[in-house]
């Protein structure tokens, strides 16, 4: 029985020795972890007052503002004009489209007095035929300021025979109301012999 108390005692004396020595082990631990490791620390900076003293302009600004202003002078009186030059033109044209209601209407060639374009004798010749549509910029008079291919017969002749009537030719202006206006217009030129 002797022996079976001091085996009992033995292990009860380990068991302890064991949790003494836990129990060290983690108070040794959570100490040094103290001393040796610092929890990280937050915190927002105090904000630093701002003084702010409004002081009068210096005289270098003053003199370079006294310099400016005959410059800012004539500018406000160019201004003016200018804006009056283009105001009244688009004002004008408003009341035009207001006061009819009506639409812009394109300009078109007078093919009664204007002479169809001369067939070239060398394009009958080489039986030359096709169509050349022409683009036309209109002015307020009738007359054409710009002709242009907008679509060739792929025959030299033909082109230029037509470029050479149109740009010759009086067209109907375009209007806005009762304002003639400068426009475009497509003026297609055929050529066909005929069989």
């Amino acid at each position: 029985m002797n022996v079976f108390l001091s085996r009992n005692d033995n292990k009860q004396d380990i068991v302890i020795a064991w949790t003494v020595a836990l129990l060290i082990h983690v108070l040794f631990f959570f100490l040094t972890g103290k001393m040796f490791i610092k929890p990280p620390q937050f915190a927002i900076a105090p904000t630093r007052e701002i003084d702010i003293n409004l002081i009068d302009t210096p005289k270098e600004e003053s003199q370079v503002q006294q310099q400016a202003r005959p410059v800012i002078k004539q500018v406000e009186k160019i201004i003016p004009k200018i804006v009056k030059q283009v105001v009244k033109p688009i004002e004008k044209l408003k009341q035009v489209i207001r006061s009819n209601g009506q639409v812009k209407v394109e300009a078109k060639p007078d093919y009664i007095q204007n002479p169809p374009p001369v067939y070239p004798e060398l394009a009958k010749q080489m039986h030359q035929e096709g169509l050349v549509i022409l683009a036309v910029d209109v002015s307020r008079d009738g007359i054409p300021i710009k002709v242009e291919i907008e679509q060739s017969s792929n025959y030299r002749m033909l082109d230029q025979a037509a470029l050479k009537a149109v740009s010759h030719w009086k067209f109907q202006p375009g209007r806005i109301g009762d304002l003639s206006v400068e426009s475009n217009v497509i003026v297609p030129v055929r050529f066909k012999l005929q069989s």
